[in-house]
């Protein structure tokens, strides 16, 4: 513990600027961390003060997607300058264009079947029906159905997906990872078709099958992470996402979710510390 105190460096959970001090989840993170000795606060993203040996956890970014390129940026400085990125700095980039699900796809990972369309092609498809995302997203902005789209909001092409039906009545499965090894899980049920806080959901836990494991350590396979969320449709068993950047993790869903959550954090930056 004397070890910790007198350390100088320190975990800074990076937030945006809406939430600047995160969410309820997030200082009670912070706060875990700090009970254990170790000096944890929250820091804008773009913002100074980072030192050497200080590691950055990325679960608050809630808006980097507004200027992702910038975000990116920013973090290879810090980079430059000695932080540590939790995630790692190549898994976020990886993670940041939802293009990935077609790599996923291609090494024989079921996904909800996923096409990227370049903007000025936009127009000239068939859109009704169809789910449009755009391919640098957060929250659920962007998110719509073929018939509402407006295609200006789309200047990064979008990904054009079908719809799930079963999204509706099974809801979709989060599957939680910490450190290489699946924690628990939650479903997420929308109040209408999108699973997000954004538009309405309900969360709670739920007990895994096998063949949901098995799938959410295929998409992470060869993945170097701290903490990961694989999102699946159920009916049919498909990969809709991999979460790596700042996903919400729900430690309230699994007793005990937190305070390991925690350790395996402090195990990490004691490492290099």
């Amino acid at each position: 513990m004397s070890m910790l105190s007198k350390s100088k460096s320190k975990i800074h959970i990076l937030t945006s600027a809406n939430y600047p001090k995160g969410n309820e989840d997030l200082r009670a993170l912070c706060g875990a961390v700090r009970e254990r000795g170790v000096e944890c606060g929250f820091l804008l993203w773009g913002e100074s003060g980072v030192r050497e040996g200080d590691m950055l956890l990325a679960l608050g970014v809630w808006d980097y997607a507004k200027d992702y390129k910038k975000f990116l940026t920013w973090l290879e400085e810090m980079q430059t300058l000695g932080a540590r990125i939790f995630n790692p700095l190549l898994t976020i980039k990886n993670n940041i264009d939802k293009r990935y699900l077609l790599e996923l796809e291609q090494r024989g990972i079921p996904i909800v079947p996923s096409e990227f369309v370049e903007s000025r092609d936009l127009a000239k498809r068939d859109l009704a029906g169809k789910v449009i995302k755009p391919p640098v997203g957060q929250s659920g902005v962007g998110v719509e159905r073929g018939e509402r789209v407006e295609l200006l909001a789309y200047p990064l092409g979008a990904i054009v997906q079908p719809f799930i039906p079963s999204i509706q009545e099974r809801g979709e499965v989060c599957l939680v990872f910490f450190g290489g090894e699946f924690r628990y899980s939650i479903l997420r049920k929308p109040k209408e078709w999108r699973a997000n806080s954004s538009y309405g959901v309900s969360v709670s836990a739920i007990t895994p099958q096998k063949e949901w494991i098995e799938l959410g350590e295929r998409a992470l396979e060869g993945v170097e992470y701290l903490y990961a969320r694989v999102d699946i449709f159920i009916e049919p068993l498909l990969v809709s996402e991999v979460e790596l950047i700042e996903p919400a993790l729900y430690f309230f869903a699994h007793q005990g979710a937190m305070q390991e959550f925690v350790g395996r954090l402090i195990q990490r930056f004691v490492q290099k510390c």
